[in-house]
């Protein structure tokens, strides 16, 4: 039996035992329980369960950041698709915010120049809670923007195209690039200590090299001026390969924290909690059946969520059974295939499908295997050297069809169920009918 959690909490109790506040059978109720998941692309759940760990460690580089000290080191996080990543930084960012730091929140497709990173650090776009997006510098300017009159003598502070906190403004076409990369630093810090700034940083892994570079250089900098900066990267397994080609060798100091599948009481505790907060309980044997077909992939549990929402209200029977998860499995189905058929795709375009064939014939009755062992079998099986069989689980771990966890060397498969996908799949591509003649 798979027992949440929170489960025996008095809130949980308590959320179970009152009368609900609108009828189970009206418009309002049924509404909301169809918004209630949200599966797609990092819009947040309404439980996020199982990130508790992860989301301690970044408080605690936030809560050097409030005490006014550099925290000491960037937040690196990576893991493969579909396991929250994006939500997770959300829901740090949305503390930050209500901590009181400025929080700039940025992808890195609005970073691939230097130019346009320091854009995005400078400009008034990042706002603090209660604060106006307009103008910082509304009535006053700061003893820091001096600074800036400094380095620029012709330009004229608070009144340039690019407003920064504390400082005044920067006019681009005043600035050389030269001058650029001399005072960004300077900038940056004086922005720093005017509120302290979290920038965070989604698809990391597809960061421009001398962008990123340039960041990772600039948040170790301001970290020795004693800025209050914080950095934190999100992407695929592969970011921490794209780290090392950015050539900031110090990154790997940094707090990396993986992001995979959930466990099975926290997958629980994702589907029960916002459903108890509706009056609606699950039955164990239904509870077990939809935890161990989510494969306790996040994007799988927000799936499962929206299917039984949707099969509840169209019959108007308020309660998950067997009966309720066999009319939600179609919905779940559908979308799982559809999913399911562009990874096969991904992997066909890019060349993968045999050796994705043979390493899930290798994890069958298997949940992990050393990378090296992996990697031997390849070289057995399908005749290759040893460097082309590392590229190729290499090329599968960008993919997340496979990836490592934490700094061992141990490999586990993104999702169990996409390798079943790709071998009943592939065998039916092999399978060939001769036409009728």
């Amino acid at each position: 039996m798979i027992v949440p959690a929170c489960a025996r909490s008095n809130r949980a109790r308590a959320i179970l035992s009152r009368t609900m506040s609108k009828k189970q059978t009206g418009h309002g109720y049924a509404a909301d329980l169809l918004n209630l998941f949200a599966p797609g692309q990092g819009v947040p759940p309404p439980r996020l369960a199982g990130r508790e760990q992860e989301l301690q460690a970044l408080r605690g580089l936030l809560r050097r950041l409030l005490a006014g000290q550099p925290p000491s080191r960037d937040a690196v996080l990576y893991g493969p698709r579909g396991n929250g990543k994006t939500v997770l930084l959300g829901a740090f960012e949305t503390e930050c915010r209500a901590a009181g730091t400025v929080v700039l929140a940025l992808n890195a497709s609005q970073v691939k120049t230097v130019d346009a990173l320091a854009r995005q650090l400078l400009q008034s776009n990042a706002v603090s809670p209660g604060k106006e997006a307009a103008n910082p510098l509304a009535g006053q300017i700061q003893p820091a923007g001096r600074a800036v009159q400094r380095e620029f003598p012709t330009m004229a502070v608070g009144t340039a195209s690019a407003g920064v906190p504390g400082i005044g403004a920067v006019t681009w076409e005043q600035m050389s690039r030269e001058q650029l990369d001399a005072n960004l630093e300077r900038l940056v810090t004086d922005r720093c200590r005017h509120k302290p700034l979290v920038v965070t940083l989604d698809e990391a892994h597809t960061l421009e090299l001398e962008a990123g570079h340039r960041l990772l250089n600039l948040s170790q900098q301001l970290r020795k001026n004693g800025a209050p900066f914080l950095l934190a990267l999100a992407g695929t397994p592969d970011l921490r390969e794209h780290l090392n080609a950015i050539r900031a060798t110090f990154w790997n100091r940094a707090e990396k924290l993986s992001i995979g599948r959930l466990s099975r009481e926290s997958t629980a505790e994702a589907l029960v909690v916002p459903l108890a907060e509706r009056n609606i309980q699950f039955d164990k044997n239904a509870l077990a059946a939809v935890v161990e077909d989510s494969q306790q992939y996040p994007y799988f549990i927000q799936l499962w969520g929206e299917a039984l929402c949707h099969a509840m209200v169209e019959s108007r029977s308020y309660h998950v059974d067997t009966a309720a998860i066999e009319a939600a499995r179609p919905r779940f189905e559908t979308s799982k295939s559809d999913y399911y058929g562009d990874r096969y795709w991904e992997l066909r375009k890019q060349d993968l499908l045999e050796v994705a064939d043979t390493v899930a014939g290798v994890f069958e009755g298997r949940e992990a295997i050393r990378f090296a062992h992996l990697s031997d079998y390849l070289v057995a099986r399908m005749g290759v050297e040893t460097q082309a069989a590392d590229a190729k689980l290499n090329q599968l771990a960008k993919l997340g069809y496979i990836w490592q966890p934490g700094s061992t060397q141990v490999c586990e498969p993104g999702i169990p169920s996409l390798m079943a996908h790709v071998k009943a799949e592939l065998a039916v591509d092999r399978y060939t009918v001769a036409p009728d003649v």
